[in-house]
């Protein structure tokens, strides 16, 4: 399975509130930080997918997503991200289990449907 692109590797991604920390004063600021970023949107469930690229003339073929954020009960949304994205039309899931799913998808010939995902659990 290929990965979509880490959300660590990217401008996405941001520290999670620190367990503990030994001044009480700086822990409290880092977590009203982390709060803060959580009301502005920046919740770590991001991610992005390119299709697979297949020539089968319009049958539904499989993409596989690998994020550790994936669980049996998440709920991941999609958003086209491309014009060849937005022309595929909708996309499914199947297939979720603890660490990833499927993404059912018709055929495509194009490189560049890439969507961007979130995922809720």
């Amino acid at each position: 399975m290929a990965s979509p692109t880490s959300p660590r590797d990217s401008k996405q991604w941001h520290d999670p509130a620190p367990l503990s920390w030994g001044n009480p004063v700086e822990w409290s600021r880092k977590l009203a930080e982390v709060a803060n970023g959580i009301m502005q949107g920046r919740t770590n469930n991001r991610g992005t997918i390119t299709l697979s690229v297949s020539q089968v003339g319009g049958a539904v073929i499989k993409t596989p997503i690998v994020d550790s954020r994936i669980g049996g009960s998440s709920v991941i949304n999609f958003m086209a991200t491309t014009a060849s994205a937005r022309s595929q039309g909708a996309v499914w899931i199947s297939s979720l289990t603890d660490g990833g799913c499927w993404i059912n998808h018709i055929s495509t010939d194009s490189t560049d449907v890439i969507f961007d995902y979130v995922v809720w659990s």
